[in-house]
């Protein structure tokens, strides 16, 4: 157990080069002399040549000890490798402070991925077949998104539920999956239903993840995604949306709702960094902005409905919260005038557009509104391009130019 709760700062990371899940925490500041962390990981972002390090470094190591830790922030990517050649460089050392150090970040590094792997261990004792759907409730704890890795690694299809669904939508899509498993990340505990222990969803594309949606009718409908629709979103996002493993996502939405798929996909394939925050949090948005300026988040993700009444704070504005660069909305239509005040709030700030419904893996058309989109399209703003391996087609035009989108492509449900 983390011991970690929604109310405090949760951050994961994975960094792809290394090939592990990582949860980045850093030393309590107050608890050591101010600069000192700073001062490691310029240590560690500047090695000597030849592998050397001089003895102020190593007086400074030295004084590094595991002592209290919060959830902070520590950036993957360059840093991490640092770390690995330190620790390569120096495993044979035998003295004490260097050892100390070696450990201390080691255990850091590496305990999303023990953490995991000691829940698949879990999983495994119930011996389910392989497609077999685990159910997950929750709300922004760690835990929740180390079920959710460990699900993928085992390959079982996750059903995300967050404690915003009325208990009697939760029995019913329970009754609907027919799973011997549902992880409760609140209490810590794993339910078992022998009854459902046959129940398999296994195919030659296996399913990742099953999203359940109101449908058109009001009854819960899921929503199955697959690995090939997933690996065909990651690529999108690695490729188009102008981010990178130095990229910090504030996450507001549920893990039951599909925008989050942003975050979780955008932090896992791009060894990014994901904030997350509990429904207290977001709803306290005076609180919501301290965190966006203390781990310097630069991808906002969000409907454009949350935004709009976070525009009417003078406090929501580039002079007092730098870091923002990319605004990402997705799921609601964008008002050109919400654009139109983000600009005006964040003038450096590039805000992009995407459309797509849960069926076609969170989005299928993405465009950056600038300020010639905006005063080409000043009431209607475009949705944008299709992206890369899927195809839009116009159905049953009428005279008045309304139809049908369909959607064709790898990211489309089966």
């Amino acid at each position: 157990s983390y011991g970690i709760t929604s109310e405090e700062e949760v951050f994961i990371d994975f960094d792809s080069s290394l090939g592990s899940y990582i949860t980045d925490k850093i030393i309590d500041m107050n608890a050591y002399e101010s600069g000192t962390l700073e001062r490691v990981i310029d240590i560690l972002n500047n090695p000597r040549r030849s592998g050397e390090w001089g003895l102020n470094e190593a007086a400074d190591l030295e004084n590094i000890d595991r002592g209290t830790y919060k959830s902070e922030i520590v950036r993957s990517g360059s840093f991490l490798k640092s770390i690995i050649h330190f620790i390569n460089w120096n495993k044979n050392k035998q003295d004490t402070g260097y050892d100390r150090f070696i450990n201390t970040i080691t255990e850091v590094l590496f305990e999303l991925k023990n953490e995991v792997d000691s829940f698949k261990k879990k999983l495994q004792k119930y011996n389910l077949p392989k497609g077999h759907p685990v159910l997950i409730y929750g709300h922004k704890e760690v835990d929740f998104i180390v079920s959710i890795i460990s699900c993928m690694s085992l390959g079982f299809p996750y059903i995300p539920i967050d404690t915003i669904y009325p208990k009697d939508r939760v029995d019913k899509i329970a009754s609907i999956v027919k799973s011997a498993i549902k992880i409760d990340t609140i209490e810590n505990k794993i339910d078992f239903n022998q009854s459902n222990i046959s129940t398999s969803y296994l195919l030659s594309d296996p399913i990742i993840y099953i999203i359940f949606t109101s449908g058109s009718t009001g009854e819960p409908k899921g929503v199955q995604i697959t690995q090939n629709s997933i690996l065909d979103f990651g690529k999108w996002l690695n490729s188009d949306f102008g981010l990178s493993k130095d990229s910090v996502f504030m996450n507001q939405a549920p893990f039951s709702f599909d925008l989050s798929v942003y975050e979780l996909v955008g932090f896992l394939s791009l060894g990014a960094t994901i904030v997350l925050n509990s429904k207290d949090t977001i709803e306290n948005h005076l609180l919501y902005f301290e965190r966006l300026k203390k781990y310097s988040c630069d991808v906002w993700v969000s409907t454009p409905s949350f935004i709009s009444k976070l525009l009417l704070s003078s406090e929501f504005e580039e002079k007092n919260i730098k870091s923002l660069k990319t605004f990402l909305f997705c799921g609601e239509v964008l008002p050109s005038n919400t654009v139109k005040r983000i600009k005006n709030s964040f003038p450096s700030s590039i805000v992009l557009n995407t459309y797509g419904p849960t069926e076609a893996t969170v989005a299928t058309t993405l465009i950056e509104i600038t300020s010639d989109i905006l005063e080409k399209y000043s009431k209607n703003l475009p949705v944008g391009y299709v992206k890369e391996n899927s195809k839009i087609n116009l159905l049953d035009i009428d005279e008045q130019n309304i139809g049908e989108l369909e959607i064709v492509g790898d990211n489309v449900s089966i």
